[in-house]
């Protein structure tokens, strides 16, 4: 099922990056948070495990708003240091989920 997921997500990330880039980043965004809230409602709706890919391909999509999520990170970096806010935002994004760990 994660080939399934892994496969939505590869085949919707450049398509949502460009679809972005001409529409905004908020609807990506947007549409990222109601598809992880879609993919547990999906699992517990399901009638019956010959429709479960169905729901590892709405996980998948969850990954369309990764590219306007990274753009707008982009976006509010002034030029010179964008290399930089960068590290540090998957610094902090990463030093956050440490905890987590444990």
């Amino acid at each position: 099922m994660i080939s399934i997921q892994m496969t939505a997500s590869i085949l919707s990330y450049l398509p949502a990056a460009k679809l972005s880039d001409i529409y905004g980043r908020k609807p990506f965004v947007t549409a990222t948070f109601l598809l992880f809230a879609l993919f547990p409602i999906t699992l517990v709706l399901m009638p019956d495990a010959s429709l479960l890919p169905l729901a590892f391909i709405v996980s998948g999509l969850r990954e369309i708003g990764e590219p306007a999520r990274k753009a707008l990170i982009v976006d509010l970096a002034k030029e010179k240091y964008r290399g930089k806010t960068i590290g540090l935002y998957y610094l902090i994004r990463g030093a956050t989920n440490i905890p987590a760990l444990l």
